[in-house]
């Protein structure tokens, strides 16, 4: 653990009980977010911490990216896919829409399982609100864009990580079953491996309303306060991914987001402000939800894996033998 990262644990709670700071987090020094920089923020905010700099830094609110009236730039990412890429719009029949984010397999068989997504998205248990139950269905294009049921169901609500007031949260995800699906992210392509995040990783997303875009990961362990609108409450979400600037736009809730040059995955995207982005880590959700975001591996064919043996057996014989020479 880097001292910045020890001081910001000591004091977060501190901070976060000001009115009008959104969050903490780190970036080489400490990073106050706050709502706005007001004269009154300014005179009681420290300007060091146990000899680590502090950093303010403004976000306005930040919110989940819930649909209130904003059309998507791309209109084809509204419409009905089947199969259906990430990128597109999705949602719970009580959601107004959000974004598939891709398919996932079962951690433990690595079989095809179906879809993820946020939970505020395809589950609706966040904070004050407990609508979805599971065996619920799933709509591809999103009620907002004209899904309906039964004719737009492409799947039914599996599981979830469900958010809570009471507690701080580390991601905001559900998943729903699904064969309706395709392994790709629109204007991607197919995901590859799952990564750590880091400071200064360059980084695109695809998602319902802004398509693709492109940013940098500035914070990889922040503490957000945010804001799920009117009866949904205000939940703590700690070990959060930094995205500047603002990737995502209302409607973009559950936007796959990976590393540009490698389309590694590595985060879920969930929430936001005017200047910023925020994600979950990508294998915090898996760890989670018990599922693996990576298409699998092909199988090795037989005729090649008995290839393989003997091609390692002829290398240890030949090592051994090396061996018996040397001597």
């Amino acid at each position: 653990m880097s001292e910045a990262t020890r001081v910001k644990k000591k004091y977060e709670d501190l901070l976060l009980g000001m009115k009008g700071v959104t969050g903490i987090g780190v970036n080489g020094s400490i990073i106050v977010y706050v709502d706005r920089l007001t004269p009154e923020l300014q005179g009681v905010l420290p300007r060091q911490l146990d000899g680590i700099a502090v950093h303010v830094k403004e976000t306005g609110r930040v919110r989940l990216l819930s649909i209130s009236s904003m059309a998507a730039i791309y209109g084809n990412r509204t419409g009905r896919w089947r199969p259906a890429p990430g990128g597109v719009s999705l949602g719970h029949p009580a959601c107004t829409a959000g974004t598939l984010t891709c398919g996932v397999l079962d951690r433990r068989s690595l079989q095809f399982l179906g879809g993820l997504t946020n939970n505020h998205v395809g589950a609706l248990n966040w904070g004050d609100i407990h609508i979805g139950k599971k065996g619920d269905p799933i709509l591809q294009p999103g009620p907002y864009d004209g899904g309906r049921e039964p004719a737009d169901e492409i799947g039914e609500l599996l599981d979830w990580v469900e958010v809570t007031k009471d507690s701080p949260n580390l991601v905001d995800a559900s998943i729903f079953s699904s064969n309706e699906l395709k392994k790709d992210v629109l204007d991607i392509g197919s995901p590859s491996h799952t990564v750590e995040p880091r400071v200064g990783m360059k980084v695109t997303k695809s998602g319902r309303t802004s398509g693709v875009n492109y940013g940098s990961i500035t914070d990889v362990s922040a503490t957000i306060k945010v804001d799920g609108g009117e009866g949904w409450g205000e939940c703590i979400f700690k070990e959060q991914i930094i995205l500047e600037p603002a990737m995502l736009q209302p409607g973009d809730s559950g936007s796959w987001v990976g590393e540009i040059d490698s389309f590694n995955t590595v985060g879920l995207g969930f929430a936001g402000s005017e200047s910023l982005s925020i994600a979950n880590p990508a294998l915090t959700v898996e760890q989670l939800l018990d599922v693996v975001i990576v298409p699998p591996v092909p199988p090795i064919k037989l005729r090649n894996a008995f290839g393989l043996v003997a091609v390692m057996f002829g290398l240890g014989v030949s090592f051994m033998i090396g061996g018996k020479k040397k001597r």
